[in-house]
């Protein structure tokens, strides 16, 4: 099983793919500031030693953080015979919340736990940082069942898809979730975690997956003008912007929806000639499971530099229109599709 770089502690993604290939401890210590790692191998957990039947009578959790939660409680808990003699499963979380002398009494129990192989009880302390000086720390630490529970860093969203959620991922869906996230690690690890969860039991997430479930509507729309333009699909792109103002768009703002779509085509039509467009789909908004992606690539591939440039010269004279006249921004925004499409 893998361990956390530069400790002997475990990862959650070790953990989890363990877990289903039906490699089950009797404890888990988890510790980090990466809640989405922990609650993942929790989750794996229950859909490995639970069942329909019995995960409503052999499933409990505490909360350590709670008044009135002692040592004697937990104790109790693991004790607690399962039901219809399945496995429980007892979770406790901030259990380093629990003064000291009282986690010493629960790290000895579980130490005991572990020493008999129990298969009838799995028991999950869920924690913080761990002060290694501690004798529950060391305890735990010298049985192996620490999980470091670190933040991710640079966490890559295909592999996160597979590891936890055992699902394939799109480049153009990875792409899209990177942009979403805006570089923040826990941020893309919860969005993939909703768009694992939205697909059920479909084996892939599309890019199609990420844009119902991560994104707003209004964002979704926006998205739609721009794909559409790229796409060359002036009837669609109108009809893109005419929900838009169904929703009550600035006319302005919708210039600057159009503006943003224009703003890709130069490099659209560069990677669709050096050939690379295949593997920057999502920077453009176009998704590459459509089955007429060739017809997109060969039509950026035929819009030539001077094009180009005649285009933004008219959006800016739109831009000007918009700013300085009583020419209504919407009809302007749909003669700039028109023109551009």
């Amino acid at each position: 099983m893998k361990r956390a770089r530069g400790s002997g502690h475990l990862t959650p993604a070790a953990v989890v793919e363990q877990v289903r290939r039906g490699n089950v401890l009797s404890v888990y210590v988890l510790t980090g500031e990466n809640t989405l790692g922990q609650e993942q191998v929790v989750r794996a957990l229950r859909e490995a030693v639970l069942t329909a039947e019995t995960e409503e009578f052999n499933y409990e959790v505490l909360d350590a953080e709670r008044e009135g939660v002692t040592s004697g409680e937990i104790i109790a808990a693991m004790e607690t015979v399962p039901f219809l003699g399945g496995v429980r499963l007892v979770v406790v979380k901030h259990a380093d919340a629990l003064p000291a002398s009282e986690l010493e009494v629960v790290g000895e129990h579980v130490v005991v736990l572990l020493e008999q192989a129990r298969k009838d009880v799995v028991v999950v302390l869920m924690c913080g940082e761990l002060d290694k000086r501690t004798r529950f720390a060391r305890q735990m630490g010298a049985s192996g069942v620490v999980v470091e529970c670190a933040p991710e860093e640079g966490c890559d969203p295909v592999e996160a898809a597979r590891v936890h959620f055992g699902k394939r991922m799109t480049n153009g869906a990875a792409a899209l979730l990177r942009e979403l996230s805006g570089g923040d690690a826990r941020a893309l690890g919860l969005e993939v975690e909703k768009v694992c969860m939205y697909v059920g039991e479909r084996g892939q997430v599309e890019e199609e997956d990420v844009m119902a479930v991560c994104v707003d509507t209004a964002m979704r729309n926006e998205w739609e003008v721009a794909d559409r333009l790229l796409r060359g699909e002036v009837g669609k792109a109108l009809v893109a912007l005419q929900e838009l103002r169904a929703g009550g768009m600035d006319a302005v703002y919708e210039c600057t929806i159009v503006a943003s779509a224009l703003s890709r085509l130069p490099a659209a039509c560069a990677a669709a000639r050096e050939g690379t467009l295949y593997q920057r789909w999502g920077e453009f908004r176009l998704s590459y499971s459509n089955p007429a992606h060739r017809a997109v690539e060969e039509r950026l591939r035929q819009i030539r530099d001077e094009r180009l440039a005649r285009t933004l010269r008219w959006l800016m004279y739109v831009d000007i229109a918009v700013k300085g006249t009583n020419v209504p921004g919407a009809i302007l925004a749909d003669m700039t599709c028109v023109h551009v499409a």
